[in-house]
């Protein structure tokens, strides 16, 4: 029931039972800036930052990760900051669509593991029942970084939040339809970062729901608030998500 087509690391479309599921931007994603649709995996960062590593001294990550609107090698990515080759693969099953994921350290020194899926799409989120963390100031809920309760947005706003703890399953509505994300056989773990845009860039409406193994969209945050996992050398990280519609 489901159908998954893309290239380059990029899905450009999930169907569920023939309606489209992600936001399709009157834009190519195959134009030069980033169109704000599809699927993309965030790698080594979401939000421009620095930090210092041992072995590799200061390194600059770029926004919205280096792997984004990049050319991947099939599913798989090698990192051009750190060293590092991550790789996906999905399959369909019924009701559920299923992504392994995995991240390999292939230098000398310990590297974080930076990754948020960032699949935008129509329809909306579960409402927090518990207050979430702001990562933009936001005039009616607080300051970014913040705790706060959050409502609905109005028209013309935009919200980005973390929950504060991690999680292992998220729940949204798109197209009308419910579905579960289901993190499963992870080696680490995952926190989720909710996009909601209600005009508020590009005047669009739609949402991203961001499963991450960081709980903040900058790395060099995340690793100060002990968030942010490192990969040994020659060691790997894996993890499954699912999607399972209700």
């Amino acid at each position: 029931m489901f159908s998954v087509s893309g290239k380059n690391g990029h899905i450009h479309s999930v169907e569920y039972k023939g309606k489209e599921l992600l936001f399709q931007s009157a834009k190519s994603p195959d134009d030069g800036d980033y169109p704000g649709t599809g699927w993309d995996e965030m790698l080594a960062t979401v939000e421009e930052c620095e930090m210092d590593l041992p072995g590799y001294g200061r390194v600059r990550l770029p926004d919205h990760g280096e792997a984004w609107h990049k050319d991947w090698d099939g599913k798989r990515f090698e990192g051009r900051v750190l060293p590092y080759v991550f790789r996906v693969d999905y399959r369909t099953q019924g009701k559920e669509l299923v992504l392994d994921y995995s991240f390999e350290n292939v230098g000398p020194h310990p590297i974080p593991c930076f990754w948020a899926m960032h699949p935008v799409m129509v329809g909306e989120a579960e409402r927090p029942g518990e207050a979430v963390r702001l990562t933009q100031d936001h005039p009616r809920f607080g300051k970014a970084g913040t705790l706060a309760t959050i409502g609905p947005l109005l028209p013309g706003e935009t919200l980005k939040y973390y929950y504060d703890r991690p999680m292992n399953e998220a729940r949204f509505t798109a197209q009308g339809i419910k579905f579960k994300l289901l993190v499963e056989e992870s080696d680490v773990p995952m926190y989720l970062g909710v996009w909601e845009n209600a005009g508020g860039w590009k005047g669009e409406v739609n949402f991203a729901p961001e499963l991450s193994t960081a709980g903040d969209d900058s790395a060099r945050r995340a690793f100060e608030m002990h968030r942010l996992a490192f990969v040994e050398p020659g060691k790997i990280l894996r993890w499954r998500i699912r999607w399972h519609a209700i």
